[in-house]
């Protein structure tokens, strides 16, 4: 307990992530309290037979009451939590206070609880009792020349067909009208100009069918049978007769992969460099999903292992910012600029369905935060350096350069963290034992770690 001979304060560990302060104010140090707020307000008031500034004290806390009461309170939340925080060094706060059963008696001392979330503190144990399974699927041949075919359909160009017929792969556009029962166009339901490629999954099979064969300036009807799953509920198993016009025809040219293509489209001056250079950035890429593959692996299991807290404060930070970033995704621009479009209820049914996400986010941070402190992990100044002299290499500037820049958008600390969790999860792979299978891991459950990575957020 701290105890003055005005202000009490008894604190108790409610939660292994909160603190709850008993707090008992005298009447003595209120009324220094609302002077001291009232020798404020007597400055800016302006009251008649009084010089501006020149008002009495007396006079302030008799004409405006309510006033001098507001601003005292506000002021005395602030000075006992400072007070709290000055005295707790190993207090570690990761919201703001909550005031709770406030009474206030005429008379009477004000009692009041101050609600304070911390940073919990627990013991992780079963390091040595992880077991992993490394997946690292072999970049194979095949799977380089898969990539360099991905990459000259990249850069396929497309061409109008002048003359011939559409095939499979090519881009048609066309109107589309059903008729009715006399074989007359039912104008009202007519879609002109709708792009489509042929044999493309999304058509249904009777369109692809017909436009193979079909030349610019062709027309044909179709009958169609509109599955029972079909997006328009009207139609779902329906027949109907569609009529079909070709309106143009384009047609895509891939780039032959030989020498000329590797010096057009990358640094490399032949094939064969190209196909090095894929092959490189694949198996980077493999290892780096197999990192991260490993690194879930580990913490699914110390989360099932050890009890980590929750704390709201948290959690709700981390829905706040998922949804924010979900609307930049949809809508683009300042996710600010649409918070007046969401409804409570989106709000609700939002964090009612990513909860379970947002929790094990926040399970994840806190196993990471007391893994780091017990074992008393830290990122060095040089490795910080290198860190900066790596990103600027893969932006192509220079380290100062790339601190600045870091440190202008406020990152730097963040960078710091991020190193210091790389090691955290050295030293758990070291202590897990970890099998190695040179295939594909298995198809995963639910896409869970992968959103919950999706959005980042500190204490």
């Amino acid at each position: 307990m701290t105890e003055t001979s005005q202000v009490r304060i008894d604190l108790e560990e409610a939660e292994s992530f909160q603190r709850v302060a008993h707090v008992t104010v005298e009447t003595e140090h209120m009324e220094k309290l609302r002077d001291r707020v009232a020798r404020k307000l007597a400055k800016k008031v302006r009251m008649d037979g009084f010089r501006p500034g020149k008002v009495p004290v007396r006079v302030v806390r008799q004409q405006m009451p309510g006033a001098v009461e507001q601003d005292a309170l506000e002021e005395l939340v602030p000075e006992v939590y400072k007070q709290i925080l000055d005295e707790h060094d190993d207090l570690h706060p990761i919201a703001d206070p909550r005031v709770e059963n406030f009474d206030m008696g005429e008379g009477q001392p004000i009692t009041f609880d101050l609600a304070i979330e911390v940073r919990p503190d627990v013991d992780i144990t079963g390091l040595e009792a992880v077991e992993v399974t490394r997946y690292l699927p072999p970049v194979t041949d095949d799977r380089v020349d898969d990539a360099l075919k991905d990459l000259a359909e990249r850069h396929a160009t497309w061409h109008e067909l002048d003359e011939g017929a559409a095939e499979e792969g090519d881009a048609v556009l066309m109107d589309m009208v059903p008729l009715d029962d006399e074989k007359n166009p039912v104008e009202d339901e007519r879609v002109d100009d709708q792009a489509v490629l042929v044999g493309g999954d999304g058509n249904l099979p009777e369109i692809n069918a017909a436009l193979v064969g079909m030349q610019v300036g062709e027309e044909t009807d179709v009958e169609v049978n509109y599955p029972v799953d079909f997006p328009n509920e009207e139609l779902r198993g329906s027949i109907r007769t569609l009529r079909i016009e070709v309106k143009e025809i384009r047609r895509k040219d891939t780039p032959e992969l030989d020498d000329d293509f590797a010096r057009e489209h990358s640094d490399k001056e032949t094939l064969d460099e190209l196909r090095e250079d894929v092959r490189e950035r694949m198996t980077k890429g493999v290892q780096r999903e197999s990192d991260r593959q490993v690194r879930d692996a580990i913490v699914d299991r110390l989360l099932a292992i050890n009890t980590l807290p929750v704390p709201p404060s948290l959690e709700q930070r981390y829905l706040d910012a998922m949804l924010h970033d979900a609307i930049h995704r949809q809508q683009g621009g300042d996710p600010d600029d649409h918070d007046h479009d969401i409804t409570d209820e989106m709000r609700e049914q939002f964090a009612e369905a990513y909860r379970p996400v947002a929790q094990r986010a926040v399970r994840k941070m806190i196993l990471v935060d007391n893994l780091r402190r017990q074992n008393d992990v830290k990122a060095t100044d040089e490795e910080l350096e290198t860190r900066l002299a790596e990103l600027a290499e893969e932006q192509g500037t220079s380290p100062e350069q790339m601190r600045s820049l870091i440190e202008r958008a406020g990152n730097l600390d963040r960078l710091r963290g991020d190193l210091e969790e790389d090691k955290v999860f050295d030293l758990l792979e070291e202590k897990a034992t970890i099998t190695v299978k040179e295939e594909l891991p298995p198809a995963p459950e639910s896409v869970t770690t992968q959103q919950q990575d999706e959005v980042n957020v500190k204490e």
